[in-house]
């Protein structure tokens, strides 16, 4: 009966058991990413080695978005999230029982990528299908208000993961691969709570009228920039994500908790402006706000590059944090605004995010290794101004377009 109730319950209210499957994934891959570096330097691996494996993650990741985007939304949402939970468990075990047999392996490093491009490939078949199946069926500021509070959910996950495993990971790095594989296990329960989709689709055809979609004449052009903005910005993070930590220890001496802390407070950054970009709708269409946002992240490159001190660096993450989650809801909205396929949207949106994760983590690598590791942070910011000169572009040619 209790079973029932609380089933009854969670139908009614979707969203709940879908932020919480949302809240766990992230932190899961929050232990997963921030070990991810140390693992493979503890087994011997150069900076470029940690970059090769980053971008395995990423770079399945694309991929499978690419396969599935045609394809997500004629399939059961459910379905797909719940398999993509149970890849992604049993894909990190892998990568746990790698470490813990590596003394007898030849090659310890190649299981580890191969596991690293399994766990990428199985999260394609989790977050598109599940942000599409929240957004369905809504539009302008309900749209608006359902992207934040599932963003919220994530973004906490992705402070919390982080701190979490920045301290297990100074003890042992194997410690967050396994509780990583246990939280994943447990997304695969919260998703079991939610309601078919397909149940909630029929209701809404039934009982409801779609919701309607008042078209705005810069939407192409804010598209077109946040495609391009998404990308640079996950450049930017996946340089922090891949090299920061790297600079932390071994350039300044600072510990792998420390890194930890400045991951945590960029994802804190995210769920502040995810919390006010869900209530406060004055940020739709506005132009400097999209421009000055992308400013930031150049401002926190300069920070890495400028200043040695702990606090200012972690500060600088944070700086990240918040314009890579300004530029991140800003894509979601303008994105699926006006159309029907959302889950395949979702994968084109998770596919640029992976595509600026793979060129920040691969070539940040390789700069690292071959021009140091300060130099990868200029490459940051010259994406960064390198994006706003095209954006440029794409405003004026396209405003000149509508007006002809």
């Amino acid at each position: 009966m209790v079973k029932a109730h609380l089933q009854a319950w969670f139908g009614k209210h979707t969203i709940i058991p879908l932020c919480t499957a949302g809240l766990l994934m992230s932190v899961s891959a929050g232990m997963f990413l921030v070990a991810l570096p140390f693992v493979v330097k503890r087994l011997g691996g150069s900076d470029g080695a940690v970059g090769v494996t980053m971008s395995l993650y990423s770079t399945a990741y694309l991929l499978v978005c690419i396969a599935l985007s045609p394809l997500l939304d004629r399939f059961n949402s459910k379905r797909l999230v719940q398999i993509g939970s149970v890849g992604i468990t049993v894909s990190t075990l892998g990568l746990f029982l790698t470490l813990f047999w590596a003394g007898e392996l030849s090659r310890p490093i190649w299981v580890v990528n191969l596991f690293s491009a399994l766990i990428g490939a199985f999260t394609a078949s989790y977050w598109p299908p599940i942000m599409g199946w929240i957004s369905r069926g809504f539009e302008g500021r309900e749209l608006s208000h359902r992207l934040g509070s599932y963003s919220m959910s994530w973004s906490t996950g992705s402070w919390i993961g982080p701190y979490i495993g920045g301290v297990l990971v100074s003890i042992n790095s194997g410690l967050p691969i396994i509780v990583s594989c246990c939280v994943a296990g447990l997304c695969f329960i919260a998703v079991s709570w939610s309601r078919n989709p397909r149940r909630d689709m029929s209701s809404t055809t039934n009982n409801a009228t779609e919701p309607e979609f008042e078209f705005n004449k810069n939407l192409p052009q804010f598209r077109w920039m946040a495609h391009i903005a998404l990308v640079s910005s996950y450049l930017c993070v996946g340089l922090v994500r891949s090299q920061l930590g790297l600079l932390f220890k071994f350039e300044l001496g600072y510990s792998e908790s420390l890194y930890g802390i400045a991951v945590m407070v960029l994802a804190l950054g995210n769920f502040l402006v995810f919390w006010v970009m869900g209530r406060w709708h004055g940020w739709h269409y506005g132009l400097w706000k999209f421009f000055g946002m992308q400013l930031l992240l150049g401002v926190s490159m300069l920070l890495i590059i400028g200043f040695t001190s702990r606090w200012l660096l972690v500060a600088a993450a944070g700086v990240i944090g918040i314009a890579q989650a300004f530029i991140y809801a800003s894509h979601l909205f303008y994105n699926v605004s006006g159309t029907k396929s959302r889950s395949g949207l979702m994968a084109l949106h998770e596919f640029l995010l992976s595509v600026g994760l793979v060129i920040g983590s691969l070539i940040g690598g390789y700069i690292s290794d071959v021009f140091g590791r300060y130099m990868t942070y200029w490459f940051g910011l010259s994406a960064v101004c390198g994006v706003m000169v095209f954006q440029g572009i794409i405003w004026t040619a396209m405003k000149r377009t509508v007006k002809t």
